[in-house]
Formats: structure tokens, sequence, C-alpha cells
């Protein structure tokens, strides 16, 4: 018996004999690993978002009841930007559900870059007549620019949003 014990002793290990041990260890090192990543996920995050919640959640039903109210009104905006030099021109038409021009509001545009902070700039849009609004702007880089609409007339206000591209 102790001769049987010997020759199988000096038999040579398979190939790949340690490929269940390897995936065993790496399995193992992924958990480890996982647990002290999620275990300081736990430690470290309260799950507060914002402190001012409440506020947050009175923001977001005054936006539903306006863009309701918005709804209601009817109004349509069309945007148009004609490139001018390093700027150009802005054309806005207002009109109302019934295809009438919409008279008498004052209008301004929240410009901005999207791609970069410290470009933005509120401009005043001068009413032409016909519910045509326009303004002149000076854009300093050329790529896309995001306009936000703002109309009021009244206890009436409107809201659009649009991007252009400056060259």
């Amino acid at each position: 018996m102790g001769r049987e014990r010997q020759i199988m002793n000096d038999r040579p290990r398979k190939i790949g004999w340690w490929y269940p041990w390897a995936l065993f260890g790496v399995m193992a090192v992924t958990m480890i690993v996982n647990g002290l990543l999620a275990w300081i996920a736990d430690d470290t995050f309260s799950g507060l978002v914002t402190g001012r919640f409440r506020d947050l959640g009175l923001d977001y039903n005054r936006a539903l009841e306006g863009g309701a109210a918005q709804e209601r009104l009817g109004w349509r905006a069309e945007i148009a930007f004609e490139p001018r030099g390093g700027g150009g021109l802005i054309e806005v038409r207002l009109v109302t559900r019934e295809g009438d021009p919409v008279e008498g509001a004052d209008a301004e545009l929240l410009i901005r870059r999207p791609v970069e902070d410290g470009f933005d700039r509120r401009i005043g849009l001068v009413p032409e007549g016909g519910g045509r609004y326009t303004a002149r702007v000076a854009l300093p880089k050329p790529g896309q620019w995001a306009l936000h609409l703002l109309v009021r007339r009244g206890d009436d206000v409107f809201q659009h949003q649009t991007r252009i591209m400056a060259p």
C-alpha cells in the first residue's frame, strides 16, 4: 500500500489543474472588492439629494401648473436665426391658437451655450408688429446655442425653447 501511494504521488499533474482555483480566486477577490465598495457607498451617502426637497417639489408642481396654463393659452412660437458676422438676427413670431399675431407682449431670450459656462446672457426682444419680435445678438463662439424664450402679456406667460447653430 505504501508503494502504491508513492507511485500515485510521482505522477505529474494534468495541464490546467489550477484553472478552477484561479477562477475561484478571481471570483473571491471580485466579491470582496464589491462588498467593500458597497459598504463605503452605504456609509458615505445619506440618500438625501437636496436639503430643499420640499421647495423643489413645490417648484415642480408650479411647473406642471404653468405647463397646463400655457397649453390652455394655445400660443405658438417660431424662432429663426439669420447669421450675420459674429452673431446674427433672431426673429420670433408669436401667434395664438387661431393664428392671430400676439401683440403688446414683453419678450426676452435667455441665450446659453450648453457646453460651456460663462456665456449666458439675457436680451430683450423688440416688437416689430404683426407678432414679430427681433433682436440682434453677438455670439462669441461658433457652435450650438440654447434659446429660452419668455413672453409675458398681462397675466399670460409663455415659454419656448430651441437650439440654434452659429457659424
